[in-house]
């Protein structure tokens, strides 16, 4: 496992937060994001998982369990930020995954995983976040197995515990942002394999 990605700031500057899903009462951090499902999928909740609590810090965290169909469940900023000019500007997240994953003599396949994309200015199309990472996506997910996101980095496999990642956002400086997490799942019509999410 890598180490945590480093989130404090130069010494003589000052840590701005811009959004924060930690912050407040369960029901601000429930607020803080929204979601979405595609057909047969479950969403993301602000909860124990069913496995109980799966924290790295109070009692809850945003869960959605891995699925053995095809599909995408969203969770997405409910607010855009604007990124400031000027100044380094990073998306920072703790995450935890054990997704549907297979290895034999050829090497492992990735058939599930979470991406991560930013919407800037609410254009149709997200910005795939794939470069300006510290612990970013290393794994490239199966194509054939009914995975609409074959092809895409993600995080996937087994993470062996919680990793704190970080993303620039600089290049994004005087735009609106919505950073939107995804779990992708595949059905290959046969083996139909899930495991936590």
């Amino acid at each position: 496992q890598p180490a945590d990605a480093d989130v404090s700031c130069p010494a003589g500057t000052t840590k701005r937060v811009l959004a924060d899903s930690e912050a407040g009462s369960a029901a601000q951090q429930q607020a803080t994001f929204s979601t979405a499902v595609s057909s047969g999928m479950t969403a993301f909740t602000r909860s124990p998982s069913s496995l109980g609590t799966n924290a790295t810090s109070g009692q809850a965290s945003w869960f959605v369990p891995d699925q053995k169909t095809a599909g995408q469940s969203l969770l997405y900023l409910t607010n855009a930020v604007t990124v400031p000019a000027g100044q380094p500007t990073y998306l920072s997240f703790e995450g935890w995954n054990l997704l549907d994953y297979g290895s034999d003599s050829s090497g492992t396949d990735y058939f599930d995983g979470g991406i991560v994309e930013v919407n800037v200015d609410n254009q149709t199309n997200h910005y795939d976040a794939t470069a300006g990472w510290v612990n970013g996506p290393t794994h490239t997910l199966a194509s054939g197995t009914g995975n609409g996101h074959a092809g895409y980095r993600a995080f996937a496999g087994d993470s062996k515990g919680w990793v704190l990642s970080r993303y620039d956002l600089s290049q994004f400086a005087g735009h609106q942002v919505t950073p939107r997490f995804s779990l992708v799942t595949d059905d290959d019509g046969n083996q139909d394999y899930s495991l936590i999410g």
